[in-house]
Parts: C-alpha cells; sequence; structure tokens
C-alpha cells in the first residue's frame, strides 16, 4: 500500500507546545498566512493526486483538516495520535526531560499513556486491514507518522523521535513490508 500520510493543522496547543494526545482539540480559528499558503498549497497538490481511499483519524483536528482540504474522510482510529497519559496539556519539553536520552534512542521506554508498542501494534494493523487498498490518503498526527516513517525504514520504532513533522506537512511511505501481523 501506498500511503500518503497529511498531519493536521495546528491547534492552540500547538501553538502553545503542548501535547495533546488523545485530547480532541479543534483546529485553531487563528491559522496564520505561512499556515493559509501552505494549507493552499497543499490542497491544489493533493487535487492533482488520485487515492483509492481517503481516511481520517477519529480525533477532531484531523477531521477538521480533511474537510477543510476538501475531502470527506472516512474515520479510522486506527489512526489516532499517541495517548501522552500525564503529559498530555503539559510542555514537550517535559517529556523529552523526563525520558532523558530514551526520547531520542530507545521510545519505547519512554512513560506515557500509550505504550509505544500500543502504537506500532495499531500501525502494523492499519497496513495489513488496508494492505489492498492501493492509494491512501490519511489525515492523522505527528506522533503517528513519525512511527510510521520508523517502522517503514527500520522496522523499529527506534528513530521516531529523531524527526520533526509539521502541521500540514505530506509524508509518502510503502506500508507493504508492514502489512505483516505480529
Amino acid at each position: 500500500m501506498k500511503l500518503f500520510a497529511v498531519r493536521h493543522l495546528p491547534t492552540e496547543w500547538n501553538r502553545e507546545g503542548l501535547l495533546q494526545g488523545i485530547r480532541d482539540l479543534p483546529v485553531s480559528d487563528r491559522l496564520d498566512d505561512e499556515t493559509k499558503r501552505r494549507m493552499g498549497a497543499l490542497k491544489k497538490r493533493l487535487e492533482s493526486m488520485q487515492f483509492d481511499l481517503v481516511l481520517t483519524s477519529a480525533l477532531s483536528r484531523a477531521r477538521e483538516t480533511g474537510r477543510l482540504l476538501g475531502f470527506a474522510p472516512a474515520l479510522e482510529p486506527l489512526l489516532n495520535e499517541l495517548d501522552f497519559g500525564p503529559f498530555e496539556g503539559r510542555p514537550k519539553k517535559e517529556l523529552v526531560a523526563a525520558s532523558g536520552e530514551a526520547w531520542l534512542t530507545d521510545p519505547l521506554a519512554t512513560p506515557i499513556g500509550e505504550f509505544y508498542r500500543q502504537l506500532e501494534s495499531r500501525i502494523r494493523d492499519f497496513a495489513h486491514g488496508y494492505r489492498d487498498s492501493g492509494t491512501v490518503l490519511a489525515f492523522t498526527h505527528g506522533s503517528w507518522i513519525r512511527a510510521a516513517v520508523a517502522l517503514a525504514e527500520s522496522g523499529s520504532l527506534g528513530t521516531m523521535n529523531s524527526r520533526e513533522i509539521q502541521n500540514l506537512d505530506l509524508v509518502e511511505l510503502f506500508l507493504d513490508d508492514l502489512a505483516v501481523s505480529n
């Protein structure tokens, strides 16, 4: 399966540098000029492409992004963001400080609400469930995309936190090798 994953538009918590996780926050009603420009360019690019299936996380910020970009995506909870547990609503730097070196080198050791293995299982279940779906467009979240990229590149989540995925980034992935259930 070829997947084009889009990270949702920014929320107010994104602007404040706070972790959202599974908190169901809407897209910010204050989109700056740069975000509007990027949104227009992404919409134009997506309109020039063909997708066999369009999906979205169940969280409103991803659903709204899909709608604002001109799509009516089907809900897929496997695309939901990582649950950051006690760190939700707190600055990302607090999670990074609490995790130490493990944040970058061993995210599986990072203490949060959802174990990273659960996120990995969701991504693998997604790849398995949609393996015959052709080209898929998905509106999802930063941690989900970072984890999927790491799995596609190395089969491990080890490098997922060493990359940045910005709001409205479009990432192309081939998930065929992940479609084998563990």
